[in-house]
């Protein structure tokens, strides 16, 4: 989509009139804290593992390195200085300490279903990984940041979805209707 960022790159050229998408908006139900300061930061988190990790729609590159790629089946997980085992689908509740970030270090014995995989059991970028915890960033029930859905599902708080485009900004989507440009 024209206008959309994507690491340091705009798409376009910025002569016609596309605005960047923005962050679907939260409802304050769902919010567990942002940058209004209405609510404080949480003393803890409560987060469900998924090996299929997503990018946040709240928490950006520069704030959380938790992002979209294949992560482990199971895992040992140090966090917080406590060693976690998870699996697909397993809630777990992790204390927030006060610094900004929340630090993930998948451990070396971390293993993943598919033994052709050994990518990504040796990237470190996905392996070690953090989640802004300090509420600059709204933490949101729903939202799935990396491996990480914040929430245990039963709050009825559902999923971000990504905010529509106008046509006219579309470069290329799923309708085929626009074709791709470049190379």
């Amino acid at each position: 989509v024209n206008g959309d960022q994507i690491g340091p790159w705009i798409v376009g050229d910025g002569e016609d009139e596309c605005e960047p998408p923005t962050a679907p908006p939260t409802t304050k139900d769902c919010d567990i804290c942002n940058s209004d300061g209405k609510k404080e930061k949480p003393e803890e988190l409560t987060l469900t593992y998924s090996s299929n990790g997503q990018n946040s729609f709240y928490q950006g590159e520069d704030y959380a390195s938790c992002r979209e790629g294949d992560y482990p089946t199971s895992a040992r997980v140090s966090v917080g200085g406590e060693t976690i085992e998870v699996s697909d689908g397993e809630t777990i509740t992790i204390p927030v300490d006060g610094g900004a970030v929340t630090s993930f270090e998948f451990l070396d014995d971390s293993s993943s279903d598919d033994s052709s995989s050994d990518e990504s059991s040796s990237d470190d970028s996905i392996r070690n990984c953090f989640i802004h915890t300090s509420c600059s960033v709204p933490i949101v029930n729903g939202d799935q940041i990396g491996p990480w859905i914040v929430g245990d599902g039963e709050d009825e708080c559902e999923p971000p979805t990504a905010p529509p485009t106008t046509k006219d900004c579309d470069i290329c989507n799923s309708d085929g209707k626009k074709g791709k440009t470049g190379g």
